[in-house]
């Protein structure tokens, strides 16, 4: 093997820079990635720990709920038909309140982690006030009933409205 000239031992040491400065770059490229990586980790992670912390000073309040939720939420009814008795006790209120009962339907019921819901839809015709004092009556905590779906609209003869809503009652399951 000959030895290398000097000019093939310039060109060679700039080929070799070349090579190092290119594999220096892919490096660095390489690792800033990585980095980036790691920072939006870490970030996660801290956001993580955060909200463990947030749940770990709230537990005494959630554990409160669940006891209160244990004691009072009602059990699914083994007689009779839920749905029909929310209808029912709908009907009540409603008459109780001055509304008029424009249509009314059982919706289907459904099972949820922790509950049992049964719902109905009606369709009333009254005034603003009667309207509000009623839902207010409906969405009391104690009863376990909620207004899930909610429309309104102004009737043929103001100040009365149409309000289409669905009702629903949760059970413990």
């Amino acid at each position: 093997m000959r030895r290398l000239t000097a000019t093939e031992s310039r060109l060679l040491g700039l080929l070799l820079g070349a090579g190092v400065i290119v594999g220096s770059l892919v490096l660095i490229s390489v690792g800033k990635r990585l980095h980036a990586g790691m920072d939006r980790e870490l970030a996660e992670l801290r956001a993580s720990k955060v909200e463990a912390d947030v749940w770990r000073q709230e537990r005494p309040l959630w554990q409160e709920r669940a006891a209160w939720l244990t004691a009072n939420q009602p059990k699914y009814p083994v007689e009779g038909n839920p749905s029909s008795a929310l209808l029912q006790k709908i009907q009540e209120t409603a008459s109780a309140h001055g509304l008029a009962i424009l249509e009314q339907s059982l919706a289907e019921p459904s099972s949820g982690s922790g509950y049992r819901e049964v719902a109905v839809r009606v369709k009333v015709g009254a005034t603003l006030e009667q309207l509000t004092r009623w839902l207010v009556e409906l969405q009391q905590p104690a009863l376990f009933q909620a207004v899930t779906s909610f429309s309104i609209r102004s009737d043929k003869e103001p100040p009365k409205i149409i309000c289409d809503a669905q009702i629903a009652r949760w059970y413990a399951p």
